[in-house]
Parts: C-alpha cells; structure tokens; sequence
C-alpha cells in the first residue's frame, strides 16, 4: 500500500539540487580566486622584504669599506662580476645564495660608479654611486610576467683621498 506524504514533507527535485550545487561552485570558485589572490600578495610581500633586506645590506656593507671593488678577487661580497662596474648574486625561490643563475629565483644587481652626488660641489672621483636591484626571474602564481622588480636602491658614497684616484 502506498503512502501519500503531505505536500509540506516532499523532498527537493533533482533540478533544484543540481541548481544549488551550481550555484555553490560559482560561489566556490570566486572564494577559492580570493584565497589565491592572498597567498600572491603574502608571497609578494615576503619576497619584497627579503629583496629590500638583502639589497640593503649589500648597500651597508659597500659604504662601510673604502675599497668597495677587490681588484684580486674579481668579487664583491660574493658577488659575481659580471660586467665592468657590475656585479650580480642568485637566489634560488626560498632565497638561499646560489652560485649560478636559477630559471626561477632572485638576482640581487650591484652597479657601482662614479658620480657626483646631486647637489653637491665635490668632485665626480670622490663620489661612488650604488645601485642595487633585486628582480624575480619567474612569475607568480597566475600571473604571466616572467621577470619583475622587487625593489631598487641607490646610495652615494663619500670616500675622501679618492679625488686623485680615476
């Protein structure tokens, strides 16, 4: 025998469940979307203290020596001179010093030259110009740029005796 249920205690439809379960995954989806959105800027943001930190202390340790550039060596507080005035270092992604270039990680870039400092009289010898650049060779989670700049610095130096030196 069969029992008719009151219209009040019927189950959903099959379409109304497919219907929520629908609207569930676009839900879904646009939270998941939020939480990877945070976890680029919480990446973003620790490669850009570690880069500023690193970058300054490479800045710290060049203005405390009045020899910045060690003519027998070729390096610079393991820098790797890779051009006149320019010196480089690797990270790998966890930020660990390398000794080559990785296909993903960081390059901390060291140019030093001589310049005047703005608004200064002293002569161009004297003055020493640092510039410091860390860049990303790979691209965040879903983002397509493959190299980006964390952070850039530029320091001048005062090394006094140097005038005479060219």
């Amino acid at each position: 025998m069969k029992m008719k249920l009151p219209s009040n205690q019927r189950g959903f439809a099959l379409v109304e469940i497919i219907i929520a379960i629908g609207v569930l995954a676009v839900v879904s989806m646009f939270i998941l979307q939020m939480f990877v959105r945070s976890a680029n800027l919480a990446n973003k943001a620790h490669d850009k203290d570690m880069a500023c930190f690193e970058a300054q202390g490479v800045v710290e340790q060049l203005k405390a020596t009045l020899e910045p550039v060690s003519q027998k060596s070729g390096q610079v507080y393991a820098l790797t001179r890779v051009a006149d005035d320019v010196w480089e270092r690797y990270y790998d992604s966890s930020w660990a010093a390398t000794a080559q270039k990785p296909d993903k990680g960081f390059v901390l870039r060291v140019e030093i030259k001589n310049a005047p400092r703005p608004g200064t009289e002293q002569t161009a010898l004297a003055w020493k110009s640092i510039a410091v650049s860390v860049t990303k060779s790979d691209p965040y989670l879903m983002e397509e740029k493959p190299t980006q700049e964390l952070i850039s610095l530029e320091a001048y130096v005062y090394y006094p005796g140097k005038e005479a030196v060219a």
